[in-house]
């Protein structure tokens, strides 16, 4: 029934060329921009059908880094690097966030003639993607976007199932004076996710079985999880000068967050000592949470959006297994400055929260784009940022886990520069963080905070290669200290490198590339996975170390005169179907090589 109505949907949109595009881009050549969810939309040009990185097609393969997953497409995962914390109510969802749509995460679009776009990829054990996205302009100011996304995997090892779908939906518009600017949207993510415990071998099993006889902790549980987000953001101008100039301008924001989770599982047939305590049932669990963001933000911009201030207004509602519901609400100021002072781009943020649960809240945030010198551009940016933890940290009801504390405000202060030289290409960044009172799970799973502050220095440098014309190499590579390697167990040293060929052919109708895509990690303690509360949480001492694991990959990439792409790969080619070295989560090893395959196709209406 989802297919047919889908079907439906790409077909309607397929069949409406007579609605009318924006009267300044009438002609057949193809018009995409792109913005970020901001205040005020900044659209800039965008390219659906670029070649490259196209075989990255995991959730996270934009980023072009080593992620320590737990194996095929669509289980936990976290990321290599620390960042100062803070939480929102998707936090109930654990290492599975990565997959959720949000407010941060929706992009619009203007385009000159409507757009549709299928992406196709399949590989062993039935892991598929595919995704359905449309954008077409309806009528003068006015633009609609939609995308499905559904993967799936079978696993390959035994119960790790996944089954995702997430879909959203967005508008922006304006008036024809260009007084009212309106856009809003709706996204939900459906995760479901079989969960194993993780494998391990026996006194009778060794590394050369198959993967699917080998042993796992459990063989029947499984998390279902939910995110639905709702956003409205409507502006108008009040006191301008032309169109492009406000004086003041008066908005107002809506935004609703719902958060479910549901874990259960049956230990009958079951590793018995996975988890070390049950509250309600040694054998049964059927635990279920979910939580509800109401908020409201009222504010002005002053000329022309280059100063902005509001309120805004959250309510939150807390409920699990009839045990917890909690209703609390907060209220906040916020500030936002964004202009060119003497040549340098300036942008500063503050946010403090008023009153009720968050109402110790405090952000500050500045960053400067220096005026270029030569080839050379220079940034710099400083936050402050003091967050409440999340409310499930707090107090937390389930049959494996029981949390009754209260936590202090995860406080951080980070400085970061960055240095970007055009005629070399290399993109060189410092950061520096200090954290105090960072929130983690330890060795038993129980929420901490740690007693003294933990110092990083995080290096990222990039740099593009090209030789002998056709020849690139493309290295990224982060370089991280950690003052206290016992909270944060990650690798010192990642990096992701791509050598291959790439050419334009028969007139510039074919773009080829092919070659060799390597990931390094480096050695680390890192992190164990905990099913019931769908959380990273530290692994104890005793422990074999994880990484210095290096994937290589093959690919041959397509793009076919600007509407098809293709890729073939051969992902994982220096390992077997189960390699112990392969962990990156205790437990969770990455499947070997297998072939993947790729396909896009663009169609202009």
């Amino acid at each position: 029934m989802k297919v047919n109505l889908l079907f439906l949907f790409l077909t309607f949109f397929a069949i409406s060329p007579a609605f009318a595009q924006e009267a300044e881009e009438d002609n057949d050549s193809l018009v995409i921009k792109t913005a970020k969810n901001t205040y005020r939309l900044n659209f800039q040009s965008a390219d659906l059908n670029q070649v490259d990185g196209f075989q990255q097609y995991r959730i996270w393969g934009a980023h072009h880094m080593p992620f320590a997953r737990s194996g095929n497409l669509g289980l936990a995962a976290h990321r290599l690097s620390v960042e100062a914390q803070d939480w929102s109510v998707n936090h109930n969802l654990g290492a599975y966030q990565t997959y959720v749509l949000n407010e941060d995460s929706m992009k619009f679009y203007q385009v000159s003639q409507p757009v549709t776009q299928l992406i196709y990829v399949n590989g062993a054990e039935e892991e598929q993607r595919f995704v359905a996205f449309h954008t077409q302009n309806l009528g003068e100011g006015l633009n609609i976007s939609f995308q499905y996304d559904r993967m799936t995997s079978t696993g390959f090892f035994l119960r790790q199932l996944t089954n995702h779908t997430r879909f959203y939906v967005n508008y922006n518009l304006h008036s024809r004076n260009k007084r009212f600017h309106s856009k809003g949207y709706y996204a939900i993510s459906n995760l479901k996710s079989q969960e194993n415990g993780g494998v391990f071998l026996s006194d009778e099993e060794s590394e050369e079985d198959n993967t699917v006889l080998l042993d796992i902790n459990l063989f029947d549980a499984q998390n279902r999880s939910r995110s639905q987000v709702l956003g409205l953001n409507n502006q108008y101008d009040l006191i301008r000068i032309d169109s492009n100039n406000t004086l003041f301008n008066i908005y107002h924001k809506f935004n609703y967050v719902r958060s479910y989770r549901n874990y259960n599982h049956d230990l009958t047939n079951s590793n018995q000592d996975f988890y070390r305590k049950s509250f309600f049932d040694p054998t049964l669990a059927a635990d279920s949470a979910f939580v509800d963001e109401l908020s409201n933000e009222v504010g002005v911009q002053l000329f022309n959006h280059r100063l902005l201030g509001g309120l805004r207004q959250s309510s939150f509602n807390y409920f699990q297994n009839y045990l917890i519901d909690q209703n609390l609400n907060s209220s906040f100021f916020l500030a936002q400055y964004n202009d060119t002072l003497l040549g340098q781009h300036i942008y500063g943020y503050f946010e403090k929260g008023l009153s009720g649960f968050h109402r110790d809240e405090f952000e500050l945030q500045a960053k400067v784009n220096f005026q270029q010198v030569k080839t050379f551009k220079f940034s710099a940016e400083a936050s402050i940022t003091q967050k409440q933890p999340d409310y499930f940290l707090e107090q937390y009801r389930s049959n494996q886990n029981y949390f009754n504390q209260s936590l202090k405000t995860a406080n951080a202060q980070v400085l970061r520069f960055r240095m970007q030289e055009e005629f070399s290409g290399i993109d060189l960044s410092v950061s520096v963080k200090n954290l105090s009172n960072f929130v983690y799970f330890d060795s038993l799973s129980q929420v901490q905070q740690s007693e003294s502050a933990i110092s990083l220095v995080e290096i990222q440098l990039k740099k593009h290669f090209v030789f002998f014309r056709n020849m690139n190499l493309l290295n990224k590579i982060v370089f991280q200290q950690f003052s206290d390697k016992e909270i944060t167990p990650l690798p010192e040293l990642y990096s992701y490198h791509s050598l291959y060929y790439g050419n334009e052919l028969f007139n510039k109708k074919l773009n080829l590339q092919f070659g060799f895509d390597l990931y390094y990690l480096g050695e680390y303690e890192g992190y164990a996975f905990s099913p019931s509360l769908a959380q990273m949480h530290l692994r104890g001492k005793g422990t074999e170390v994880l990484g210095n694991i290096t994937q290589l990959d093959f690919f041959l990439s397509m793009g076919i005169n600007q509407n098809a792409r293709a890729f073939v790969k051969f992902e994982n080619l220096l390992y077997d179907n189960f390699d112990a070295q392969t962990y990156r989560i205790q437990d969770y090893p990455i499947p070997g090589r297998a072939l993947k395959f790729g396909l896009s196709w663009t169609m202009l209406n």
